[in-house]
């Protein structure tokens, strides 16, 4: 038996203009993302460090970063700020569990949302299709397809 991808390229396209790039220090925060986007059918990566965040973004393109405010060697509002010279028309999405980071993001003036940790994921997802749908990408994103050939 041998196992092919049924992916159009209009799908693939639309998948590397819809990725996703989540920064949190948490190994178990950024699994469960992972999982939940990936099940959602989104094109993923994770970063443990504003400094692996930084590479990732200048290898590729992500529309939307989902990003803990306070991680090791950089707060979040500057690592946006990073983020953001690699790609600037990115959205953002800032978590935290310190409600006094949320004045520091309104306070930057850039198209922002903030949530308080825990977040729900089903309004974390919420979120982020509002960015994809303000973008009209979301409606092509479909999870590849695959079949087994006899």
């Amino acid at each position: 038996m041998n196992v092919t991808d049924e992916t159009a390229n209009s799908v693939v396209d639309d998948r590397e203009t819809c990725n996703v790039l989540v920064v949190d220090d948490d190994l178990d925060i950024l699994e469960c993302y992972k999982m939940l986007f990936e099940y959602e059918g989104y094109c993923i990566e994770t970063a443990a460090t504003p400094f692996d965040a930084i590479a990732k973004a200048r290898e590729r393109r992500f529309m939307l970063a989902i990003l803990d405010f306070t991680l090791p060697d950089m707060k979040g509002d500057a690592l946006a700020v990073k983020l953001l010279e690699t790609n600037s028309s990115m959205k953002l999405i800032f978590i935290s569990g310190y409600n006094e980071a949320k004045n520091n993001i309104m306070s930057m003036g850039l198209n922002t949302k903030f949530y308080m940790k825990p977040i729900d994921p089903e309004s974390l997802l919420a979120a982020a299709r509002s960015f994809f749908s303000e973008a009209h990408v979301y409606d092509g994103i479909e999870p590849t397809m695959t079949h087994v050939a006899g």
